[in-house]
């Protein structure tokens, strides 16, 4: 398996940089670069094609396991595969599938346990979820209030914040963008959680 951190390390110190030279270069921060090589920080899509330019490799080659420019590199095979389901929504609710569209491979480090990924769709989680980033969940995750996760409602599936109030004992789903109402769930409705947001990855470039 891959490893994008120990990718952009090598590449690094072939150019005979330290990690403060290439944030500079970069436009970004020392910290980040530390974070992306040791894999405590997932490596945001744009910022991983802005570090493929830098040193003309293809950002294709980052995912690969027999890239030539890599050809060098140790990389310990420690990667979980993901099924990827059809889009949560982050706003009105879009219908969720049950066969999984494709499979994701991905370091354990990142993948942090995740049973499954969904991408959103829709803006009702902004600022800290964006329409289009891939969502890790985690099932049968007993929710805290306040906690982001993945809802199935009626016949649809929502992202979203968990509010729970012990005393009227009533469920509420929260977006994080203003402009959205709160979902309230009653008696009637066909609820359930599906699992908790474990990690949110930035696929758009």
């Amino acid at each position: 398996m891959y490893s994008i951190g120990k990718k952009i390390a090598f590449l690094r110190k072939k150019e005979k940089l330290n990690q403060d030279e290439l944030a500079d270069k970069l436009g970004i921060a020392r910290q980040s670069i530390l974070n992306y090589e040791n894999e405590k920080r997932q490596i945001p899509i744009d910022v991983l094609a802005k570090i493929a330019n830098f040193f003309n490799v293809t950002i294709e080659s980052f995912f690969s396991e027999d890239a030539e420019d890599f050809k060098e590199v140790k990389i310990e095979k420690n990667s979980v595969r993901i099924p990827i389901y059809s889009n949560a929504s982050a706003g009105t609710g879009i219908y969720g599938q049950e066969d999984p569209l494709d499979w994701l491979e991905l370091p354990k480090s990142i993948a942090k346990n995740a049973t499954f990924g969904t991408f959103v769709k829709g803006d009702s989680m902004e600022p800290r979820i964006y329409e289009n980033d891939l969502l890790l969940i985690r099932t049968n995750e007993i929710l805290d209030t306040g906690s982001i996760g993945v809802f199935k409602l009626n016949d649809d599936i929502y992202c979203k914040k968990f509010q729970y109030n012990p005393l009227t004992r009533e469920i509420t789903l929260k977006s994080l963008n203003p402009k959205y109402d709160p979902i309230r769930i009653t008696k009637e409705d066909d609820f359930c959680i599906i699992g908790r947001v474990v990690a949110v990855i930035d696929y758009t470039i």
